[in-house]
């Protein structure tokens, strides 16, 4: 599947959203497992489940869209002029005239 680029962009995204995650959870365990009362790291930490949700959000966006191309037909081209025929598909009388 040639989205190899979007599926890294994904990934580092997700990686991030769990890396700023991290210093809540330290918290969470050092704390007996209870949250601190108005922590900076709970903003952090809600900044990278966004980050993790919207990582998964346009990976399945790209493959949905990667799968759509595969299953819809393409356009057809336009078919060429012929001598005589106008582009709207009149053809031409030997006067000129339509």
């Amino acid at each position: 599947m040639p989205f190899n680029r979007t599926f890294i962009a994904c990934l580092l995204a997700a990686l991030a959203g769990l890396l700023i995650m991290l210093p809540l959870v330290r918290s969470y365990v050092a704390h007996q497992f209870t949250l601190p009362d108005g922590s900076i790291y709970t903003h952090w930490a809600i900044m990278g489940l966004w980050l993790v949700s919207a990582a998964f959000q346009t990976f399945i966006f790209a493959v949905m869209i990667r799968a759509l191309g595969v299953v819809l037909p393409r356009r057809s081209q336009p078919r060429p002029v012929a001598p005589g025929e106008t582009a709207a598909g009149l053809v031409t009388i030997a006067g000129g005239h339509e």
